[in-house]
């Protein structure tokens, strides 16, 4: 499903090249906040059971993203639509010692998103343009988890990497300043995932479950989204029309 998709997105960049403008590449980077409330839900079931209110140390923060986009503008450069590629992360501890021993429970999740963008130009001004744009795509999810119980001298850790498949379309609007070939991007969006369960790599039979309320854990990256772009034009095209020599 997802191939067909790709290769439908890509038939469709490249039908409209001859007409295309502007092609263009950029860099994007920002915060992003990831809504993961299997994993919260997960979390708060394991720190449960602990004598201690503040055992839940970090809980899936906001955090850094990384994204690279390329484009191609038609009809003025009014529309253009391209691929993005991106990377999110983010994390978590479960953390409890007393006299008698430690317990930690640790997630890592890390992300990397194959998606198109569609953008729109609402407005323009002498050297500011507003867009509207919409991201579609899918992504590969990878957590591991690292639990480890000591008590006295006797300690027990249990590390288990997943993996999942989710999708995601993430609509915005980015405000742009124009330098001769470059442009200066402020982006403000919201990603609204399609949640995938965890399988272990290796073995998808076995998904991941709460322990505690026996559900199954999805992965969810919907949040928002704030960045900065930097893109540059690569080269112009010129358009042919009907009748033109």
């Amino acid at each position: 499903m997802k191939k067909t998709i790709h290769i439908f997105i890509a038939l469709a960049f490249f039908s409209i090249f001859g007409y295309g403008q502007d092609v263009r590449f950029g860099f994007q980077t920002g915060i992003g906040s990831y809504k993961m409330k299997d994993l919260h839900d997960l979390n708060k079931s394991l720190a449960a059971p602990l004598p201690s209110d503040d055992a839940i140390i970090n809980d899936l923060p906001p955090y850094v993203y990384l994204q690279a986009e390329a484009g191609l503008g038609f009809l003025e450069n009014r529309f253009s639509i391209g691929f993005v590629v991106s990377a999110h992360s983010t994390g978590s501890r479960v953390y409890y010692s007393d006299y008698s021993g430690i317990y930690r429970f640790d997630q890592k999740i890390s992300d990397y998103t194959l998606g198109s963008i569609f953008k729109a130009r609402l407005f323009r001004f002498p050297k500011f343009d507003i867009d509207s744009y919409t991201e579609f795509g899918f992504s590969t999810t990878t957590l591991t988890t690292d639990e480890y119980f000591q008590i006295g001298s006797e300690f027990v850790e249990r590390k288990q990497t997943y993996d999942s498949s989710p999708a995601y379309i993430e609509p915005g609007i980015r405000f742009n300043y124009r330098i001769k070939k470059m442009t200066l991007g402020l982006n403000a969006g919201f990603a609204v995932g399609i949640g995938d369960t965890f399988t272990i790599i290796g073995n998808e039979i076995v998904i991941l479950t709460n322990p505690v309320t026996r559900e199954r854990i999805l992965a969810d990256w919907s949040g928002f989204r704030f960045g900065v772009t930097a893109s540059f034009k690569l080269f112009t095209i010129v358009s042919h029309h009907p009748g033109k020599q």
